[in-house]
């Protein structure tokens, strides 16, 4: 499910800078990370890498777990819904400078002017058992963005990151509780 709002999001952005600058592949989103594994720049000239950075879960929508009664008296439980934050970072890489800051703000703009995705705003959204996704624009102080540099084995470049909001992950896998046959009070054990 991460991979596949990635790639919408990263389609979405792709829609958004073709209308823009009228070009099909120069400054167009890939999904991957900035280096590989041996250390070596991942990302094409001219073109954004959106890399996912961290995530969590969203505690504070955490409901409970819920139970459910069938017509024939079978109760089930179903594990609550998980609410993720993913942080991610898109990274401009260009050949001129000038250019990296120009479609960086595009993405900044674009997200700004589409903060929530849904079927009803975006009718391609089709990101099963997702209902919707919040992005915002995530601040990352200047000692944790070094950090994260460093972490990825990278030289800086222009880059930005959000926090996607995904909310309600659930496949409905149901467990069945095993039925209560009765219940006889024990008067002599009190």
């Amino acid at each position: 499910m991460i991979d596949k709002t990635l790639k919408f999001l990263a389609d979405q952005i792709n829609s958004y800078i073709k209308r823009k600058t009228g070009s099909a592949t120069f400054g167009q989103v890939v999904l991957k990370p900035v280096v590989n594994q041996d250390g070596h720049l991942e990302l094409d000239n001219n073109s954004l890498g959106m890399s996912l950075i961290n995530f969590d879960e969203e505690y504070t929508l955490k409901q409970p777990i819920n139970y459910k009664r069938t017509d024939d008296n079978k109760v089930f439980m179903t594990n609550p819904a998980i609410h993720l934050n993913l942080i991610v970072m898109v990274v401009a890489h260009f050949s001129s400078y000038e250019e990296a800051l120009k479609f960086i703000s595009m993405v900044i703009m674009y997200f700004q002017n589409n903060p929530v995705f849904d079927k009803e705003r975006q009718p391609q959204f089709d990101l099963p058992g997702i209902e919707e996704l919040r992005v915002k624009l995530q601040p990352i102080s200047l000692e944790n963005i070094n950090q994260i540099w460093m972490a990825l084995g990278a030289k800086h470049m222009p880059s930005v990151s959000f926090k996607v909001s995904i909310a309600v992950l659930n496949e409905e896998e149901e467990t069945e509780l095993p039925a209560v046959k009765s219940m006889e009070p024990q008067m002599e054990k009190l």
